[in-house]
């Protein structure tokens, strides 16, 4: 709730953070809105910069989720129009000096689940697939799927905290579905073509799974399942080229 006309402003002001930047732009937006002018804004806090500095703090305690990481909270104030952290910096006197205000004395820990949890905000659309996020957090120096899992125990554990129920019910659904298309795809007659179209990788166990896992192609484990024996795996291949493509 509101008390004072003080935090009334400061509320205004960050939601129009932007135009907090030199006083002549606020007092541009503070005429076209009935607001107090800079002049009147240091009277009343005896400094720009002071008013500057309880706004910058008010943005930070309300999306401190966001916070933690200022590579983080860069992408997330652009998408907001946020102040960036090298303004955090300058008014504050560095980054850390904020943090420590937004933080206080959280446990290092939590403070590491608050960082993980908001890079997996800011990209959804590669978290929610746990493949798709191997990749992305690889190319983006991102914290990996393991990370994820030893903070929250599982990578649905930190999924639940990052999306709403509704969606993570749909995600999860998803994923048993395409699980068990994934399990049902490969027939005998399809890995033996397979193998026989890149025999030359499928000569030894170590090999092939090397080979397969690259390249995505059935694992070792599907030949055995299907064959016993890698070696049986190797004779079937064989004899599907001989009846195949030997004239």
């Amino acid at each position: 709730m509101i008390t004072t006309e003080k935090e009334r402003l400061i509320l205004i002001a960050a939601n129009n953070s932007a135009h907090l930047n030199k006083p002549k732009l606020w007092n541009k937006f503070a005429y076209h809105n009935e607001l107090p002018s800079s002049y009147e804004i240091e009277e009343t806090f005896h400094t720009w910069k002071e008013f500057k500095k309880r706004v910058y703090l008010c943005i930070a305690l309300q999306n401190k989720e966001y916070f933690f990481i200022s590579s983080n909270w860069n992408q997330y104030a652009t998408l907001n129009s946020f102040p960036s952290s090298i303004l955090y910096a300058r008014i504050f006197g560095s980054w850390e000096n904020v943090q420590k205000i937004v933080y206080g004395d959280l446990p290092s820990e939590e403070l590491k689940r608050i960082s993980l949890l908001s890079v997996a905000r800011l990209n959804i659309a590669y978290f929610s697939v746990p493949k798709k996020w191997v990749e992305h957090s690889k190319n983006r120096k991102l914290p990996s799927l393991d990370v994820y899992k030893k903070s929250f125990g599982s990578w649905e554990n930190a999924l639940k905290l990052v999306v709403d129920d509704k969606d993570f019910t749909e995600i999860i659904a998803k994923k048993e579905v395409e699980k068990g298309l994934f399990r049902r795809k490969y027939t005998k007659e399809s890995i033996l073509k397979v193998a026989s179209e890149h025999i030359e990788h499928f000569k030894t166990v170590q090999q092939w799974s090397a080979f397969a896992k690259e390249n995505k192609l059935p694992s070792k484990t599907v030949y055995i399942k299907h064959f016993g024996y890698f070696s049986k795996a190797k004779e079937a291949v064989q004899q599907y080229i001989k009846d195949n493509y030997t004239e």
